[in-house]
């Protein structure tokens, strides 16, 4: 059985149509002007991971998909391409084809740019997490650690959880931001805090999570073993109702093995329903 009949889903796309789609999000949009663009493109690149993973369909380029990834990540965080110079060096070409042709048109890109992406001054409205999360993904899966110290080294404690309408707990954004701290080059001040805040979830998903990045923080093979476990235990134990591939494999376990793998713990013994929901470096031939 392929993985994504192991975890019990019912794929009911045309795989043949989903792919190119995917892959032309990236070469049309991947340095777009704008942000809505520009997330589009990254989350494609997670997506084409999460299939081939999934064996929902075969992306015999992933390496190159995965690399291009990464580079899309660290220019969405570290990037000029949404300041008002940024915008000054689109070619004409671009602004056909955005519709930024005219000076007001080009101001309100950069109004609407600002608040999703200026980290100088969060707020609900900065869109991070997404992208954040393809970048620990690819990043770790081709092993671009220095790419993903790049991406991390932006964030800070302060940053708030986006606005989503309540459908991703306000605690898995802050542990997605003490992973990101745990992976910048420096320190990130209020980490702990915000980490100890993550932890007293009255949720057992991000108890759990907390629990095997704990384990990884602590170098401890065994409790590692244990925690990262019962996290992916507690992902299988539901059949998930979308057809959003990364949805569809435990994400936030994977970005926390990868992590762990690369801090020298190794994968514990899961049963077949858990290895599918895993996405590692030999599960997506990048290994």
């Amino acid at each position: 059985m392929k993985r994504y009949q192991i975890l019990k889903h019912e794929w009911v796309f045309d795989i043949s149509f989903v792919l190119p789609y995917l892959r032309q999000q990236c070469l049309e949009h991947g340095y777009a002007p704008t942000h809505k663009w520009r997330s589009a493109a990254i989350d494609s690149k997670m997506r084409l991971a999460a299939l081939h993973h999934l064996e929902i369909g075969v992306v015999d380029d992933l390496p190159e998909q995965a690399q291009t990834g990464v580079d899309l990540v660290v220019d969405y965080f570290c990037g000029d391409w949404w300041t008002k110079a940024g915008l000054a060096r689109l070619t004409e070409e671009q602004k056909t084809k955005y519709k930024l042709l005219d000076p007001q048109s080009l101001k309100n890109c950069y109004l609407d740019n600002k608040p999703a992406v200026d980290r100088s001054k969060p707020s609900h409205s900065l869109r991070w997490y997404t992208e954040l999360r393809c970048g620990l993904l690819l990043g770790g899966l081709t092993g671009r650690w220095d790419d993903v110290a790049k991406i991390c080294a932006g964030f800070d404690a302060t940053i708030p959880p986006e606005y989503c309408a309540g459908e991703i707990e306000d605690q898995m954004f802050q542990l997605m931001i003490c992973i990101a701290g745990s992976l910048s080059p420096e320190p990130m001040d209020g980490a702990d805090q915000l980490f100890e805040e993550a932890k007293k979830s009255r949720l057992k998903r991000p108890r759990l999570l907390c629990a095997a990045w704990e384990a990884v923080i602590a170098g401890d093979q065994a409790a590692f073993d244990k925690a990262f476990v019962d996290s992916v235990k507690h992902f299988v134990a539901k059949p998930v109702n979308s057809n959003i591939s990364y949805d569809i494999v435990a994400l936030a376990q994977s970005i926390i093995w990868l992590i762990a793998e690369h801090r020298g713990l190794t994968l514990p013994k899961m049963s077949e329903k858990c290895l599918a929901a895993v996405v590692t470096r030999q599960s997506v031939g990048l290994a």
